[in-house]
C-alpha cells in the first residue's frame, strides 16, 4: 500500500468488477467551460480503459487493489496492488499543442465553421508524436522516476488521427525499451487498447463493445452473437444481470404506478373539493401505464392479485403519500386498499370514458381477474 494517496478501489472477482469499477474514469469532461476536463478526470479516462482491457484478457490476479497516487515527483499516477505483487500506471499524452490548441478552439466556438489547415501529417507523424510522449517518461524514468517498483506506461492517443496498425508498428523504437514494463496505447476513441507497443508483436485489445465501456454497443454485439450463434462472444454474467435488471425494473415500475394511483384516488375521494384536471390525468395515465405493462408481460398481472404484497405495500405507501399532500391523518384513510370491487362499480356508475370521474378502464380488466 502507498504511504498515502487521494483514493483508492477494490476489486474482488471478475464477477463482481462492473459494479466495483462503477462510473471511474467513465466520461471526460469538454475541453472549455465550466465542466472542462482536469488532469485527474483525463487520467481516469486511460485508467478505465487498461483495466477493462486487463478484465478482458485475463491480464490482472484478483482480488487487486487501485490506488490513485498524490503525484509527487517521481510516484506513478496509480498504483495496482495484488496479492503477489505491485505496479505502477503512469498515465501520458500524445498530441501536439497547435492541434490541442485548435481542438479548444472548435469547442469553444461550436456555432462557427473552421477550416483546420493542413499539418502535413503523415502515419510516421503520428507516431512520432506517440514516441515523443514515451520519450518523455522515458527520461525521467532515467533520472530515477518511478523506480520504487516496476512500471507500466500508458498513452492516451490525442493526435489529428486515430491509431491503426500501420501507425503503431512505427512506434517501436529500440531507444525506448528497457524501462517501463509494458507501454500501452490507448486511442483517442477509447474503444481500443494497443498493449506493448514496444515490441514487434504488440496486440489489440478491441473494448468497443465491452459492457463497461459502451452499453448500447454490448448490447448489439449480444444480440448479433446469439443470433449468429457465437456462443463463446457471450457475456453471461452481465447478461443473466441485464435480464434479471429487466424484471425488476418492470416489477418496480409497477408498484410505483399503483402507488401513484392509489395515492391519487385516495385524494380524488377524500378531498372532492380540491379535484383537478392534473389529478384526474394522473390516475388515467397510471391506469394507461399500467395496462400496457401488463399487456407486454401478462405475468405480471399476478402483482394485482389483492391477496398479494405488491397491492398491499403499494397502498401502505400511497397512504402516506396521501397524508403528507392533504394534511388528512392516516386514520382517516381505509386500512386496506379499498378498490377490488367498490372502485370498479364506482367507476361503472360514474360512465366510463365521461369528464365527471377518472376512468380505470385498463386497470379494471386486469383487478376483475381477481374478483
Amino acid at each position: 500500500m502507498p504511504d498515502s494517496y487521494r483514493w483508492l478501489r477494490e476489486f474482488s472477482t471478475r464477477e463482481t468488477f462492473t459494479d466495483e469499477l462503477g462510473s471511474l474514469g467513465a466520461w471526460v469532461g469538454p475541453r472549455t467551460g465550466p465542466t472542462r476536463r482536469n488532469q485527474d478526470e483525463t487520467e481516469e479516462y486511460v485508467l478505465r480503459r487498461v483495466l477493462v482491457a486487463w478484465k478482458q484478457r485475463d491480464m490482472i490476479q484478483y482480488p487487486f487493489t487501485v490506488y490513485a497516487s498524490h503525484q509527487g515527483p517521481g510516484q506513478p499516477d496509480f498504483v495496482v496492488e495484488d496479492a503477489s505483487s505491485r505496479r505502477g500506471l503512469e498515465v501520458t499524452e500524445a498530441g501536439s499543442q497547435s492541434h490541442q490548441a485548435r481542438m479548444t478552439e472548435i469547442e469553444d466556438r461550436p456555432a462557427e465553421t473552421h477550416l483546420i489547415p493542413g499539418d502535413g501529417w503523415t502515419l510516421q507523424s503520428i507516431a512520432d508524436q506517440v514516441k515523443g510522449a514515451i520519450g518523455r517518461k522515458v527520461r525521467k524514468f532515467d533520472l530515477g522516476w518511478y523506480a520504487t517498483m516496476p512500471c507500466d506506461l500508458a498513452v492516451y492517443n490525442n493526435t489529428e488521427d486515430a491509431l491503426d496498425d500501420d501507425i503503431v508498428s512505427r512506434v517501436n523504437d529500440a531507444c525506448l525499451r528497457g524501462r517501463f514494463r509494458i507501454v500501452y496505447l490507448i486511442d483517442c476513441s477509447g474503444e481500443r487498447v494497443y498493449a506493448d507497443v514496444l515490441s514487434s508483436k504488440f496486440k489489440c485489445i478491441d473494448i468497443s463493445a465491452d459492457y463497461d465501456i459502451d452499453f448500447a454497443r454490448w448490447i448489439s454485439d449480444q444480440v448479433h452473437s446469439l443470433r449468429s450463434g457465437k456462443w463463446d462472444r457471450l457475456n453471461i454474467e452481465n447478461l443473466v444481470e441485464e435480464l434479471d435488471a429487466v424484471a425488476r425494473r418492470d416489477r418496480r415500475s409497477v408498484r410505483s404506478y399503483l402507488r401513484n394511483l392509489f395515492a391519487h384516488l385516495l385524494k380524488w375521494h377524500f378531498q372532492p373539493q380540491t379535484r383537478s384536471a392534473s389529478w384526474s390525468a394522473t390516475i388515467n395515465g397510471s391506469c394507461d401505464e399500467i395496462g400496457d405493462l401488463l399487456q407486454d408481460s401478462p405475468s405480471l398481472r399476478r402483482m394485482l392479485d389483492p391477496k398479494g404484497g405488491d397491492v398491499a405495500n403499494a397502498y401502505s405507501r400511497a397512504r402516506r403519500v396521501a397524508s403528507n399532500e392533504t394534511g388528512m391523518t392516516l386514520s382517516q384513510f381505509p386500512d386496506e386498499c379499498p378498490w377490488f370491487r367498490e372502485l370498479a362499480e364506482e367507476a361503472r356508475k360514474a360512465g366510463i370514458g365521461t369528464q365527471k370521474e377518472p376512468t380505470l378502464a385498463a386497470l379494471r380488466r386486469e383487478l376483475e381477474t381477481y374478483e
